[in-house]
């Protein structure tokens, strides 16, 4: 998905109200490089009773960036048993901040078979060598990575914690022989009253007026947070010159606190801000009057804003993807605001189609009319403001123009063309071979179940909005191509497939979606059908659609018509080039039977329309959804739901059925 600058909205002194920011903690090694395998964690220090050692995930290693943990070359630590590793880390503690601590996990192995690890993380203060914690968590950490776990903990009013040293520890709770992988290690404070704090401008502001004064509130009495610390004597005023190529803080101004310390104060810059400058600024807090070199300073925290600009500013995330039927009418807008002016006076609008030259409209609005295939593309507008005869410009973020429709579309009537989109298919392990399909007399592409053997499709790479893909399987009753048998897959990286459904051990189906930079694997992430072989079983023909709505983060998954299940937080990016059938893109999940009527849709099918599709190949009249405790698909519960419950309870005593092995 495309990445798009969006700015809040105007407030009345016109300072743009966006959220406060987090200020980021120095943690040493979050990411865990090493030289050597084996050797101790540098910036980290082991337990007492072990000693932890890196793991790799893959054989690349590089891993200099805060990656996200579903890459390929990550690094990682191990801790296992009773092991821990903590870090202390050159930041002192003060009444009423907060901080969020997080990490990624991964549950590594364990000896004698497959458990869930459990891990935990804490914060702490130092006291003389001593690590006096602070907050404890502890979750479950099942297969495969658990991402951002998050530990958020407020420091109390009277904390003896108050200006000691804060550490990050973690470690596991299981016993010797499990261990738990960790990743990615955060720390940000998101707030501190201890501190000077609230800042105004926020941290974070853009479009501050060049004539600002800059204003915060006194650090807060270490036994009572709602008055200010009566031994505060001095603001210590730190900020960078405007450029955004020099973050360097230097003492601009010392102002008294007051006795006792007034609950605010203010900076006025001597000169006033530069336009388009980059501000970074920090105010510490003297405790006595020794100066800005006291240990016992209470340092402020960073904090940043923009400056009004010299070019037009974009407000409010426009223009918008957009996906429109043929024929209709799209309507694409940008909200701009000249700087000099605080207005959108005086202001020149350009719109173009990203790779042509032709001006398609002059003003704050484009219209496109009667849109077709041929307008589909990436849109975008050139505003243009002229001060002092000079001309500044910006360009908007660019909009997505999608026209609905069937962009793919393989019958396998004999072949593997694309008779929609002209992505023609490819056999690759051997030759193509066609038996009878289900769609009007036409034929199907067979696989043999061989692990050598795959179709594969180009797609439209290109597609980031909605999707649909639909496909009928009719699996070989005879044999297995194995425990997992992929009929459809598609993903960049092997092992991390964008989605992945599959027949699983010959009574069942598995979906899999990646989600959040994380594939679901067999330890229970997967969705499965129940495991019953009559519902769905091979040797018939099952038609399956699956559904992908962006706005919402949700696939959502049909089998013969009826509404199987959703995934809720699938942040799908965009379909990897090519879509793999009959096996995965590493060759290890083969499938034994036949497909037919593979379609790609660029949006996504109503429930009626994928109702429809599959009741106008077999005549049989279904039910959209259906009715909780149906159990045979048949879209009514009676006795027969009852007497699968029995069945599947006497079978294996456990209920719903997808807990059974």
């Amino acid at each position: 998905m495309k990445k798009k600058i969006m700015f809040c909205l105007f407030v009345t002194s016109l300072v743009f109200g966006c959220r406060t920011l987090a200020e980021p903690l120095e943690v040493l090694n979050y990411s865990f490089e090493y030289n050597e395998f084996g050797e101790q964690v540098p910036g980290w220090v082991p337990g007492v009773t072990g000693t932890p050692q890196y793991w790799a995930y893959s054989s690349n290693c590089d891993d200099d960036t805060w990656e996200d943990a579903s890459t390929d070359g990550i690094v990682s630590v191990a801790v296992g048993g009773t092991d821990d590793l903590f870090q202390l880390l050159d930041h002192k503690v003060y009444p009423g901040d907060e901080y969020l601590l997080r990490f990624d996990c991964y549950y590594a192995w364990a000896e004698g078979g497959i458990y869930d690890g459990t891990y935990k993380g804490k914060l702490y203060y130092d006291d003389d060598g001593g690590r006096i914690p602070i907050a404890v968590t502890g979750d479950a950490a099942g297969r495969p990575w658990k991402l951002d776990n998050d530990l958020k903990i407020t420091v109390p009013a009277g904390s003896p914690a108050m200006g000691r040293k804060l550490g990050i520890e973690l470690s596991t709770y299981q016993e010797t022989g499990n261990w738990i992988s960790l990743d990615n290690v955060r720390l940000d404070m998101l707030a501190s009253p201890g501190r000077a704090h609230e800042p105004d401008p926020a941290n974070g502001d853009q479009m501050v007026l060049l004539d600002k004064v800059l204003n915060w509130r006194t650090g807060v009495n270490p036994d009572n947070l709602s008055e200010p610390n009566p031994a505060i004597t001095n603001h210590y005023v730190y900020m960078n010159n405007g450029s955004a190529t020099d973050p360097n803080l230097t003492l601009v101004s010392t102002i008294p606190a007051g006795d006792p310390p007034a609950e605010t104060a203010e900076y006025i810059p001597d000169e006033g801000l530069i336009r388009d400058g980059v501000y970074y600024w920090r105010v510490d807090e003297a405790v006595g009057s020794i100066g800005p070199d006291d240990p016992n300073i209470i340092r402020g925290m960073l904090w940043s804003f923009e400056a009004v600009k010299s070019v037009p500013m974009f407000m409010g995330g426009q223009p918008e993807d957009t996906a429109v039927w043929p024929a209709e009418s799209v309507v694409l807008r940008v909200e701009a605001v000249n700087p000099y002016t605080l207005d959108t006076t005086d202001l020149i609008y350009a719109w173009y189609k990203a790779g042509d030259t032709i001006v398609l409209s002059e003003t704050d609005t484009l219209e496109i009319t009667n849109a077709q295939v041929a307008d589909e593309g990436d849109y975008y507008c050139k505003v243009t403001v002229i001060f002092e005869e000079t001309e500044f410009t910006a360009y908007s973020p660019t909009a997505q123009l999608i026209i609905k429709r069937l962009i793919g579309y393989w019958p396998f009537d004999g072949n593997m063309k694309d008779i929609a989109g002209g992505y023609d298919g490819t056999m690759i392990g051997g030759g193509a071979s066609y038996e009878d399909g289900i769609i009007d007399s036409g034929e199907a592409l067979e696989f043999t179940g061989n692990s050598k053997e795959a179709a594969t499709f180009p797609t439209d790479a290109h597609i980031n909005l909605a999707w649909s893909l639909s496909w009928w399987e009719n699996s070989d009753p005879t044999k297995t191509g194995g425990d997992w048998e992929t009929m459809v897959g598609c993903g960049g990286d092997v092992g991390w497939e964008i989605f992945d459904f599959t027949r699983y051990r010959a009574v069942r189906y598995a979906f899999g979606f990646e989600t959040d930079g994380q594939q679901r694997t067999i330890s229970g992430d997967y969705i499965f059908t129940v495991n019953d072989p009559a519902l769905y079983p091979r040797g018939q023909w099952h038609y399956h659609v699956v559904t992908n709505e962006p706005s919402t983060q949700t696939a959502t998954i049909y089998i013969n018509g009826v509404k199987f299940d959703e995934f809720v937080g699938f942040d799908f990016d965009e379909f990897d080039e090519v879509l793999y059938l009959g096996n995965l893109r590493d060759m290890s999940q083969p499938y034994a039977g036949l497909i037919d009527d593979l379609k790609l849709y660029n949006y996504v099918l109503e429930p009626m329309d994928i109702a429809n599709g599959y009741a106008s190949v077999t005549g049989e009249e279904i039910c959209v959804e259906l009715p909780a405790g149906d159990t045979t698909g048949d879209c009514f519960v009676n006795i027969s739901d009852l007497l699968e419950v029995i069945d599947s309870w006497l079978q294996c005593n456990l209920y719903p059925f997808e807990m059974c092995p």
